[in-house]
């Protein structure tokens, strides 16, 4: 891949033959097509292919989201790609045995300037219940205005969708609890949460908060 500069190519689009011209983000990319191939694709390849697949079922829920509140552009890469990067690079491969490793812990669902959570405690207080709880570090200040956004995902089970709240919960509530579906209960589920400003300019970083048995 390369950028077209001064090109007799640029200002077009499309392709010719194996050559691609696209513009990207207002910058025009030359890319070459891949050959098509007639091979079986290896085991290890459809490990990789898996991997990609999954990291982006797992964006799904908190796809919009991200396209606005994971830092800020870098490049040609965008907020979006940044974010899909942080999930992808967190499933791990293991390739003695073929399978996908998701290393729950790494991932990040936002990226911002605000100011941080600063959680206390992660519950299942009655059935097909969650509750987090958070200390209101910006008392007095604007940002205990902010609203509490919610990443929750299976352990272990690439093969669900995960669930995204966006909330009406400010950061001065100190609290939020959230009723889940069936399929949930007895399932030990990871959680992440971040705050947005209350006029829904800026975010701050997501924080993993770890596991916790939905009762």
């Amino acid at each position: 891949m390369g950028r077209l500069k001064d090109s007799i190519l640029s200002g077009t689009s499309g392709r010719v033959g194996r050559v691609v011209v696209a513009n990207v983000n207002g910058v025009e990319i030359l890319k070459i097509r891949p050959k098509k191939t007639t091979k079986q694709p290896t085991e290890k390849q459809n490990l990789i292919k898996e991997r990609f697949n999954k990291s982006i079922l797992f964006m799904k829920s908190y796809k919009e989201y991200a396209k606005i509140f994971f830092g800020k552009k870098t490049g040609l890469k965008s907020v979006y790609n940044q974010a899909s990067s942080s999930v992808l690079n967190a499933i791990e491969c293991d390739w003695d045995n073929l399978t996908l490793i998701p290393r729950y812990n790494r991932i990040q669902f936002s990226k911002g300037n605000g100011l941080r959570p600063q959680p206390t405690a992660i519950s299942s207080p009655s059935a097909m219940k969650i509750q987090i709880d958070w200390d209101n570090n910006a008392e007095g200040i604007g940002a205990e205005n902010d609203y509490l956004v919610v990443l929750l995902a299976v352990d272990n089970n690439l093969e669900e969708e995960t669930l995204f709240y966006e909330t009406t919960v400010q950061r001065k509530d100190l609290s939020f609890e959230q009723t889940l579906l069936p399929r949930f209960q007895n399932n030990e589920i990871h959680l992440w949460i971040a705050f947005v400003d209350e006029n829904g300019m800026y975010a701050s970083d997501s924080l993993y908060l770890g596991t916790v048995l939905v009762t």
